[in-house]
């Protein structure tokens, strides 16, 4: 009653007739025939960037230059879907700027971008850039719950890097030069990766700004 069927790969556009005969009790039939249009234009990929970790007051820029299509991409849209409100230099543009906004707290804003291709068809993908606050982190308020989670299984009594311990501020202290460096480069923690984007501004931001305890 419904077939289906997947459409076959085309150079160029095709048309697909599909003859349907039916035929009733009394033996009587008849036939009817519908046409298919197959495209060759794949639809465009959208790609909004790499997450980004900044300071309030930065100035940012957005990058969707990673899009694809085909054919070609032939518009760029870009709408801010969360976060306190920032404004773009032209939200037309592959790559717009904006300078990140004055907040009182750590803050994630979130854009989004689609892409349009010549056959109309559409995609969308979203960013999120991550502002910190000017306020000083500390170990005691902020830093401590991220290395007790991401660092303290291996750098403990029993784990693996046992010779190095992390449990304390004292004891973090030691290695912060080298874990500044480890986290930066992606190498630490182990897996890599497993650090948010905020969580590495923070520590980052922590560690360069003197490492206070409290």
């Amino acid at each position: 009653m419904a077939p289906t069927y997947t459409a076959p790969e085309v150079l160029n556009d095709e048309q697909l007739i599909f003859q349907l005969s039916v035929t009733d009790t009394s033996g009587q039939s008849a036939t009817d025939s519908v046409q298919v249009t197959v495209s060759n234009d794949d639809p465009p990929i959208a790609y909004a960037g790499t997450d980004q970790a900044v300071s309030e007051g930065d100035f940012v820029s957005l990058d969707g230059s990673g899009s694809s299509d085909d054919i070609a991409v032939v518009s760029y849209r870009w709408v801010q879907a969360s976060g306190t409100t920032a404004t773009l230099s032209d939200a037309t543009l592959v790559n717009p700027t904006f300078t990140s906004p004055v907040i009182r707290s750590d803050e994630v804003l979130t854009f989004q971008l689609t892409v349009n291709d010549i056959g109309g068809q559409t995609s969308s993908d979203t960013v999120q850039i991550f502002i910190a606050a000017s306020t000083p982190y500390s170990y005691s308020g902020d830093t401590k719950a991220i290395i007790d989670a991401n660092c303290v299984d291996c750098h403990a009594p029993g784990g693996r890097k046992a010779s190095s311990p992390m449990t304390t501020y004292a004891e973090f202290m030691l290695y912060a030069s080298d874990a500044a460096v480890n986290i930066e480069s992606g190498s630490m923690p182990k897996p890599p990766g497993s650090l948010s984007a905020a969580d590495i501004a923070i520590m980052l931001d922590w560690i360069g700004g003197g490492s206070p305890e409290n």
